[in-house]
């Protein structure tokens, strides 16, 4: 990784968000904050991914220069070659992530290590959720909240070290003017369409929660997690509801991520 410093006294990590939405559809922030409302030292930004990976009932799809979809029983055997082939060192100064993979994990994920949780027989979750959806940047942007400044980083393939570095030279000034000079994003209002709707009725989930009791009673099992998801349809940008949140209720992890 390579890096330049800006202040940041003009900006903020919505502002910025608001800026990568229109030089990418795949973009993210990453921030933290305490329960006594102390925010994390830093909030990182991505965006324009190298890779894009995901995985959905043992179907595996991995776009980059070329698209390959696939069956597989061990998705984490892909996402290890990943990491292997873009492995990055730990440098003293810059800040704790400086790119790699950026997603999520849904518990249907622990299917491909813990082969016990579902029978063959059963009908596959009803979810739309993928089981895995993770996406490789190169490039970040962390707002140092301790010293006021915003570090843009990008990493150099040692293959061809100086052609290279002179591409991430290069990559840093387009960021720098990007966040100075770039256009926000026009971000619609979100708006409700319905009411929400609980997943369980009442009665269901009470019956869920006796027959997860009595399956504990039996040694089947000693923890669960049994939750009651509710949706309701929508239209418009989550951004304005993560601000909201944020601010709100803010947390020790927090994220907001756009494109699909």
């Amino acid at each position: 990784p390579v890096c330049r410093e800006l202040y940041s006294d003009r900006y903020t990590p919505v502002e910025v968000m608001r800026t990568l939405r229109t030089a990418s559809r795949h973009c993210y922030l990453l921030e933290s904050a305490s329960q006594t409302e102390v925010w994390g030292r830093y909030s990182f930004l991505g965006y324009d991914p190298k890779l894009e990976l995901f995985v959905k009932n043992g179907k595996m799809t991995v776009k980059g220069a070329v698209t390959e979809t696939f069956e597989t029983d061990d998705p984490a055997s892909v996402i290890r070659k990943v990491l292997h082939e873009y492995h990055s060192p730990e440098i003293p100064g810059m800040p704790t992530f400086t790119g790699g993979l950026v997603g999520y994990f849904a518990y249907e994920y622990a299917r491909y290590s813990e082969k016990k949780l579902y029978f063959k027989e059963e009908k596959e979750p009803d979810i739309s959720f993928n089981d895995a959806d993770l996406m490789l940047f190169d490039k970040v942007i962390a707002f140092d909240h301790y010293r006021k400044t915003i570090i843009l980083i990008t990493n150099v393939d040692t293959s061809e070290i100086e052609t290279n570095y002179e591409k991430a030279v290069r990559e840093l000034d387009e960021m720098a003017e990007l966040i100075a000079y770039g256009k926000e994003a026009d971000i619609p209002e979100g708006k409700l369409l319905s009411d929400f709707k609980d997943e369980f009725a009442e009665e269901e989930y009470e019956a869920l929660v006796r027959e997860i009791q009595q399956r504990i009673h039996d040694g089947d099992i000693f923890q669960a997690v049994l939750s009651n998801g509710r949706s309701a349809a929508f239209e418009g940008s989550l951004l304005n509801a993560y601000r909201g949140l944020r601010t709100s209720n803010p947390s020790p992890y927090m994220f907001y991520r756009s494109g699909h």
